[in-house]
């Protein structure tokens, strides 16, 4: 233990495993602290939804669902980088979790957890504007984003490499700055850091390559090799290669998706008033047109809506102009795409109405694949009718969520917390005898009963007030029949969404029936 000259403790070894540890914590104690230099790295970035950027300068796009292989080392190095991509859309997704070799252990940055930064499974907290040691390497914080410092000898003199990893929201950005010692010496989805961008997408085996223009599928019989065949299979992670933190009876394949993307997507899919509406808004942000970046935040914006990409694809514009700033002869390489699909695919669709029958429009739904921790998403933006691709014999659960609208949704009134709380206490409400989505429309809060704390939110609603359990739209089979569930105001237990099995034909027709929560009106 140190103490200051007050007697106050400063640096205490409770938590050391050796001098030498202890030595480096006061070491840190004493340096001023500052954040580690990016600038004479090699940045390569796993962004958006995602689009790769390799360290060598090739981009191109990569929506399988899964966990991959960013970066790893070739020389047996205690060095790899993985990425956990879930569906953000139709056909897209995003990075969810990050997860870093580093000298001390594995680390996981997740946005979807409670716990931001895990280290070897354990909750790790950071403090913004700090940093920890993992063994003899480093985790630094500058709020939303963290920065996973590699060391070959635990010297930051002798070279270092860096993991960028910012939340954004319910995904995360990464970035890959390497040393030139890793040239050569690296492969995964990044490519191999050789300085030619030609040779960038190769199979695991070294020697065979993506084709060009890029293709979805595989044909091994004529040579070709496309995005969605053995070279996804190649960087995926298994059971002994994982570097992430699972929840129990979860691993490696609860967050595979065999059957996704279905298709590949490019700009040329889209409708030419949707794609110069998007092309402005990423001009309006300050990306130049046809640059790799403007590119991908106008492919962004038309499978998701979400501006935030907008952002993402701006770091990687700056870092880009940086990088030619640097060297006038680099370049992005951007492959052509042929395109391509799974065959045989089937479709599932269905539409959304109130229990009055009313269209609903502005839903998210979702079919979850069975044995899957991830959902395959759809958003009905434009109506109330939704659709997905999926491979044959699919089964999984559909359902769908939808915010609670002021504009156009029935208002919330402290009449619904009156007719809540007589429900509540054995009570009519105001129109007449309960039904059974009346008992589950007022169980705003969700725990399968109707007290006086649920009418306590609704009240809470009513009058504009924030809570943790506001009304909202909750989605259930059309054809069910909420006579027989044998609800009450002491049960209001009941599965959503619907349930499909073994699908081998087209499926329409499968229709959800939305009751908003805390909406109390009679049943037509």
């Amino acid at each position: 233990m140190i103490r200051a000259p007050g007697g106050e403790e400063i640096l205490r070894a409770d938590n050391v495993e050796s001098f030498e540890d202890f030595l480096r914590e006061l070491d840190l104690l004493l340096t001023p602290f500052e954040f580690p230099s990016l600038a004479d790295l090699e940045l390569a970035f796993a962004t958006g939804d995602p689009h790769l950027l390799t360290h060598d300068g090739l981009g191109y796009d990569f929506h399988a669902a899964g966990e991959y292989v960013l970066v790893r080392a070739t020389d047996g190095s205690d060095f790899e980088v993985q990425a956990r991509m879930s569906p953000a859309g139709e056909n897209v997704t995003a990075n969810i979790a990050a997860a870093v070799q580093l000298h001390g252990g594995e680390v996981m940055i997740n946005a979807h957890g409670t716990v931001a930064v895990r280290v070897n499974g354990a909750a790790q907290e950071i403090a913004d504007q700090s940093m920890v040691f993992v063994g003899h390497d480093r985790i630094y914080r500058d709020g939303d984003t963290y920065i996973l410092v590699h060391t070959r000898d635990g010297s930051m003199d002798t070279g270092y490499s860096a993991v960028v990893v910012t939340l954004v929201g319910t995904r995360v950005d990464i970035g890959v700055a390497l040393d030139t010692f890793w040239m050569g010496q690296v492969e995964g989805l990044l490519g191999n850091f050789d300085g030619n961008p030609d040779n960038d997408l190769m199979l695991a085996d070294g020697e065979r390559q993506l084709t060009m223009p890029l293709v979805f599928g595989d044909d091994p019989k004529q040579e070709i090799w496309g995005v969605y065949g053995r070279f996804r299979e190649d960087w995926r992670v298994t059971e002994e290669t994982t570097l992430f933190s699972y929840a129990a009876d979860e691993g490696p394949n609860s967050f595979y998706l065999p059957d996704y993307p279905t298709r590949m997507i490019t700009l040329d899919d889209f409708d030419e008033v949707d794609r110069s509406a998007a092309e402005q808004q990423a001009a309006d942000a300050g990306l130049k047109p046809g640059t790799f970046a403007f590119n991908n935040a106008v492919l962004d914006l038309l499978l998701t809506g979400d501006e935030s990409y907008l952002e993402s694809a701006k770091v990687v514009n700056t870092a880009i102009e940086q990088r030619i700033s640097n060297d006038p002869t680099a370049i992005v390489t951007t492959p052509e795409v042929a395109g391509g699909a799974l065959q045989d695919l089937l479709t599932v669709s269905g539409q959304l109405q109130s229990s009055n029958g009313e269209d609903l429009t502005g839903a998210t739904v979702t079919f979850r694949p069975e044995g899957s921790a991830v959902n395959l998403t759809r958003l009905t933006h434009g109506g109330n009718a939704f659709e997905f691709e999926m491979g044959q014999n699919a089964s999984g659960h559909l359902d769908a969520t939808r915010a609670y609208d002021k504009a156009i949704d029935p208002r919330i009134t402290a009449m619904d917390a009156l007719d809540v709380l007589r429900i509540a206490v054995g009570l009519a409400p105001s129109f007449g005898e309960a039904t059974a989505q009346n008992f589950i429309a007022a169980d705003i809060n969700g725990d399968g009963r109707v007290t006086a704390q649920d009418a306590l939110e609704v009240l809470r609603a009513a009058v504009g007030l924030n809570s943790e359990f506001a009304p909202r739209w909750v989605f259930f089979d059309a054809d069910t029949n909420f006579d027989d569930l044998g609800l009450s105001r002491s049960n209001t237990t009941v599965e959503t969404g619907v349930s499909l099995a073994n699908l081998t034909e087209n499926t329409s027709g499968v229709d959800m029936q939305g009751i908003l929560l805390g909406n109390m009106e009679a049943v037509i």
